[in-house]
């Protein structure tokens, strides 16, 4: 049987034995068919909101906060219509404009941009980038009670409303990505994101604290902390949050960025979590290609998710393209510790975001044997503790030859998008914020 398995932007072929391998799927409604009609049901019926039509005054000027390439939110489809719903509700055109968040992540190329935004979009308005280290950039509104200092964007108060375009999906410790974070960390300083991320450390202990966990925001410290950071801001806020399986669009929920975001994740978790029966000695996965395996960095929370699938020092065969590299040179320095206790210790005293993620990757490349399919020149491959492979059929047969020609396994060509639902066995706390 033959499976075509997402790598970047295109497909691999594997030829799989059916009796050896189950292929594992987010279990999602029908993509939606038409978008327009779907869009204007969404902002005209939003959740703990007045419509979109009406939250905005015509004399407004509106602040459109977009994500970036390493995000797919079907902003394309959603955002001409958007744009075309408030010229009609009688928005200047040239009171809207467009901000990318992103964070400390680099900023979109011209190419994504018009991918992301369409070349229409592009042409037709203006479009502000984020920068995370200029410190001129932000306005100070305070601490939180966590110690946050909440940095923003000061752009964004030049404006008299907020519209959030983001994805809902899973985040190794934030709980769910999309919504809130769309303003923090996506237009919070250096030193707000290095904060707020900190959080998921349990200084006393130097562990990580159990409630900042995939798919939880009860009790999570790094939510919470977010949504306490959000409320000083006081510009209206209108958030629309895209649910996609398979870079298809299945849902759009749209209003309050509190309850509506919290709307999506329930309804994300409820297609995105899979009965599993057992692990298996064997996962092949894929991030689900492009952009969700753009670099190193992204490509972890892929792998992350695989790994709730394989049986403790089993065999991943991870398929992630990475053509940007690591995403950031600082991953690759926290990549050198083998003594994993020092590594612990030295993350609380000198926490820098993307060492947890490496710290995460290394707690992995430990525990599971990674055959990885990828574009990384060789001299990642140490640093990860990884193996590559040119074809899923060579990595396919290092593996056998490490687990036996009988062993068994599981498929995810979309690994970025599920867990197994034994990782909401407390789903009726969950969603609680």
């Amino acid at each position: 049987m033959i499976i075509k398995i997402p790598y970047g932007k295109r497909a691999l072929d594997f030829d799989y034995e059916e009796n050896k391998f189950e292929v594992i799927k987010a279990q999602h409604s029908n993509e939606i068919t038409d978008i327009n009609d779907k869009i204007r049901s969404s902002i005209h019926a939003p959740i703990k909101s007045c419509p979109l039509t009406t939250f905005v005054n015509k004399n407004d000027r509106i602040l459109f906060i977009v994500s970036d390439a390493t995000r797919y939110t079907a902003s394309e489809k959603i955002i001409p219509i958007l744009v075309k719903e408030l010229q009609e509700a009688g928005i200047n055109r040239n009171h809207i404009e467009m901000m990318f968040s992103f964070g400390i992540h680099r900023p979109p190329t011209l190419s994504e941009i018009k991918e992301i935004l369409t070349e229409e979009v592009t042409k037709q308005f203006k479009i502000h980038m984020h920068d995370a280290f200029d410190e001129n950039n932000f306005r100070y509104l305070g601490d939180t009670e966590r110690g946050t200092p909440i940095h923003v964007n000061k752009k964004i108060f030049e404006f008299d409303k907020l519209i959030i375009v983001s994805s809902v999906g899973y985040h190794y410790f934030a709980g769910f990505s999309g919504g809130r974070k769309s303003l923090i960390p996506g237009l919070a300083s250096f030193a707000t994101i290095k904060a707020n991320h900190k959080l998921v450390l349990n200084h006393n202990s130097s562990g990580k604290n159990p409630n900042a966990c995939i798919a939880r925001l009860k009790d999570n410290p790094v939510h919470l902390d977010l949504m306490e950071a959000i409320d000083r801001i006081s510009i209206p806020l209108f958030c629309i949050n895209t649910i996609l399986f398979e870079k298809k669009l299945i849902d759009i929920i749209s209003g309050d960025i509190s309850e509506s975001f919290v709307a999506a994740c329930q309804k994300y978790a409820s297609h995105a979590s899979v009965p599993l029966k057992e692990t298996r000695e064997l996962v092949i996965a894929s991030c689900g290609g492009y952009p969700r395996d753009i670099n190193v960095i992204q490509s972890h929370k892929s792998l992350e998710n695989a790994s709730f699938f394989c049986k403790p020092g089993g065999v991943i065969i991870f398929l992630a393209h990475c053509r940007d590299g690591w995403g950031n040179k600082e991953f690759a320095r926290w990549l050198k510790y083998s003594d994993m206790q020092a590594y612990k210790t030295n993350l609380v005293h000198h926490y820098q975001v993307n060492g947890q993620t490496a710290y995460s990757w290394k707690l992995k490349s430990w525990e599971f044997k990674i055959i990885m399919i990828s574009s990384i020149p060789p001299s990642f491959e140490n640093k990860l503790h990884v193996q590559c492979a040119r074809t899923i059929a060579d990595a396919y047969n290092l593996a056998v030859n490490l687990l036996g020609s009988s062993c068994t396994g599981y498929i995810i060509p979309h690994a970025w998008e599920i867990i197994p639902s034994f990782k909401l066995n407390h789903i009726h706390s969950i969603m609680t914020t």
